[in-house]
């Protein structure tokens, strides 16, 4: 229900504003209460002039400074649900972390509290500021407000020299996003009986040119004010045939091009109608991406101020609006995109004002010992019993009956910690994968795809691949469990791991990730990876473990290794043929989870797909 109370009273903190405007019930194109409250709100500060156009506001200062930023943020949300009731929102502990509940607090009224917070705070800016509230961000870019001021009064924000869009990143600046295009690309054939296929040429064999052309694709990486910006060319969609006895004289193949913000979408087409010459090349859709400026003063200062990781937008958002116009910038603001749109859609509380993610999880980690605990692991009671100092030198503890005991001191902590973790499936891959690239995202939905199967995902804590298999089951809301390392250049465990268990020993820290997986995924990685894969595919080898699936993910990675094993090891008959049987090799996440259930459960009913149509017999 939304608030009977619609005043917003801006020297609120935060976290009270966030809630009072998330209560004022906002989905989008019905805008109207929230856009009067703000702009009641706005009116109150003599320092703004404030424009309404539609429930789109827009509040500039007028101090004759030498630069204007821009802070926008959408003031709508996606439909509200009953089971559960979005609203009104409420704060209260979730496992041990503080939160406040309901629809906008993640996406993205939390941005648009702090915007009205710097409107009331910041009076004498060291830049002329304008906020931008605008309405229909959720739906089709017709109702988009801030469409509407780029085509109704573009003068009150085309003076700006930088811009902010405050959409929940997680506490981490995005720099500008990338553009997208989506091209049909058609192959024309003959139809005919399929039992008389020389009569007529089949459209969708000749699409293997096209799916060929892709296979060969080496996208770009385009680096622009120090941010990668990772392109890609794929198909998305294959259509094509009326029936089963008919062959088809007509094959669509659906690509989609996400392309660097330093091209043009007149580029961006001129580029995918290169790549597919020769074919019938329509294009259906095509925005524009949005330049990063990090080069402008006011852009350097701004992530200056913050302190924060800067990383390209691989995805694209409304900065690109903002692009368009020649304004460079930045996606920046609190809330985590991943619990954006869900149905207990909720923002994390820092008790000390802080942030940031990594900030936030220090504030409530846990230690018990080796363990270290985080949010749903956190206990409710703590551990008060500790052993006495001891006295006089300390040269013992470096012998080796005492090394025997802290070897096994640690087999106790990990059969303690991980004996109650249920079901969990090991994920390998190399802690140099930075956030941006494409396996960062691999190793999210594989984190994600597990705990949707019913697994806990175990890691090596750490950061790269690790970090993205743990954030996906974190967002996934499964079990996130990192099993960290003592090393000289790596150091604590990733921010997602909800239980930790921190090892000396590599021999101890091997023997958790078998005892307590029922197999192993791996992403790309370096010698520690490789050192994990081995061990197990020798365990599997010689019987130690039963029914322990291996799988790696990246057949561009891992296939020269599978083939050197073919070419070199089993032609000079060190290993036998069914060992190579022994690992499965896919870029599948789903075949990559099924693999893992199947051996697990055993083989899984499968069931009959279902068609929207009237079924076509087939005729002989």
């Amino acid at each position: 229900m939304p608030r009977a109370d619609s005043a917003l009273d801006l020297t609120d903190d935060v976290v009270t504003l966030t809630a009072a405007l998330c209560d004022i019930e906002s989905v989008s194109k019905g805008e109207a209460a929230i856009a009067d409250a703000i702009e009641a709100a706005l009116a109150e500060l003599n320092h703004l002039t404030v424009t309404r156009i539609g429930n789109t506001l827009v509040a500039r200062t007028d101090l004759g400074r030498a630069e204007r930023v821009v802070l926008a943020g959408h003031i709508d949300t996606v439909p509200l649900t009953t089971e559960p009731a979005n609203l009104p929102t409420r704060r209260m502990d979730a496992g041990g972390v503080d939160v406040l509940w309901g629809r906008g607090t993640g996406d993205m009224k939390g941005g648009v509290a702090t915007q009205l917070r710097v409107a009331q705070e910041v009076r004498e800016p060291i830049v002329d500021l304008t906020f931008v509230f605008y309405e229909g961000e959720e739906i089709d870019s017709e109702f988009n407000g801030l469409l509407h001021v780029q085509q109704q009064r573009p003068d009150l924000i085309d003076d700006a020299a930088f811009a902010v869009l405050l959409e929940p990143t997680d506490g981490l600046v995005e720099g500008g996003c990338k553009g997208t295009l989506r091209a049909e690309i058609t192959t024309k054939g003959i139809a005919s009986h399929s039992a008389r296929p020389w009569k007529g040429h089949n459209a969708i064999h000749d699409a293997g040119e096209i799916l060929g052309r892709l296979a060969a694709y080496q996208p770009r990486t385009a680096v622009i004010d120090g941010l990668d910006y990772i392109e890609a060319l794929n198909a998305v969609l294959i259509s094509g045939g009326i029936a089963g006895n008919v062959i088809p004289d007509r094959c669509v193949v659906t690509v989609n091009y996400r392309y660097a913000p330093d091209l043009s979408p007149s580029e961006a087409d001129a580029h995918v109608r290169t790549v597919f010459d020769g074919f019938d090349v329509r294009i259906v859709d095509n925005a524009g991406g949005a330049l990063p400026g990090l080069g402008l003063p006011a852009a350097q200062a701004f992530v200056a101020a913050l302190g924060v990781e800067v990383t390209g937008k691989q995805g694209w958002t409304d900065v690109a609006r903002f692009s368009a116009m020649g304004i460079p910038a930045v996606n920046y603001g609190p809330g985590d995109p991943n619990l954006a749109h869900m149905d207990d859609e909720r923002g994390r509380v820092s008790a000390k004002g802080g942030s940031s993610a990594s900030a936030w999880n220090r504030e409530r980690e846990y230690h018990k010992g080796p363990v270290t605990l985080r949010r749903g692991q956190v206990p409710g009671s703590t551990t008060d019993q500790r052993l006495l100092d001891s006295h006089g030198g300390t040269d013992w503890v470096h012998t080796d009956p005492w090394r025997v005991l802290r070897i096994q001191a640690e087999f106790v902590e990990g059969f303690g910690a991980l004996a109650e973790v249920g079901p969990a499936v090991s994920v390998f891959g190399s802690a140099r994968t930075k956030p941006d690239h494409p396996t960062y995202a691999l190793g999210v939905r594989v984190g994600a795809a597990l705990v949707e199967a019913g697994y806990a995902v175990i890691t090596g804590g750490g950061p790269g691949a690790m970090e993205a298999a743990n954030k996906g089951a974190v967002a996934a809301g499964g079990t996130s469990v990192g099993l960290g390392i003592e090393l000289p250049f790596e150091q604590g465990l990733n921010e997602y791991v909800d239980l930790g268990v921190n090892f000396r020993y590599f021999f101890a820290r091997k023997t958790m990730f078998v005892k307590y997986a029922c197999g192993f995924i791996v992403l790309p990685g370096g010698f520690g990876t490789l050192d994990e894969l081995f061990e197990a595919i020798t365990l599997v080898q010689t019987k130690k473990v039963t029914s322990f699936p291996i799988v790696l993910v990246g057949t561009d990675y891992w296939g020269g290794l599978l083939d050197w094993l073919r070419s070199s090891a089993l032609e000079h008959g060190t290993i036998s043929p069914a060992d190579l049987d022994l690992v499965t090799i896919t870029d599948d996440v789903d075949v990559a989870v099924r693999t893992i259930v199947r051996a697990d459960r055993g083989p899984q009913r499968e069931e009959p797909t279902t068609h929207a149509g009237p079924e076509v017999g087939e005729l002989r």
